[in-house]
């Protein structure tokens, strides 16, 4: 099983926002012309700053970490180990 969850993470992660567009347009659920890959990546960076200024103010944040900093906190914390005989069983 946990090989498995570590295909569907790997797989997971090389989903780029470029292959959700693509997707979309094929199906058919874009109007708005393609952008260029710079104009997009912009724009999400544009949008997320926006996004983080709002959240941060509604928090009342006294020292506003950077929203990368903010997402990545945790990054280093394990959420998984390997467990005994005796943790199974009980």
């Amino acid at each position: 099983m946990l090989d498995s969850m570590r295909m569907t993470d790997r797989a997971w992660m090389n989903v780029t926002q470029k292959k959700i567009k693509n997707c979309f347009e094929k199906a058919c659920f874009s109007s708005v012309e393609s952008e260029s890959d710079e104009e997009q990546e912009l724009h999400t960076e544009t949008h997320q700053c926006e996004e983080w200024e709002k959240v941060s103010k509604i928090l009342n944040l006294s020292k506003t970490p950077t929203f990368e900093k903010f997402t990545e906190f945790d990054s280093e914390v394990q959420v998984c180990g390997l467990w005994t005989d005796h943790e199974i069983f009980s």
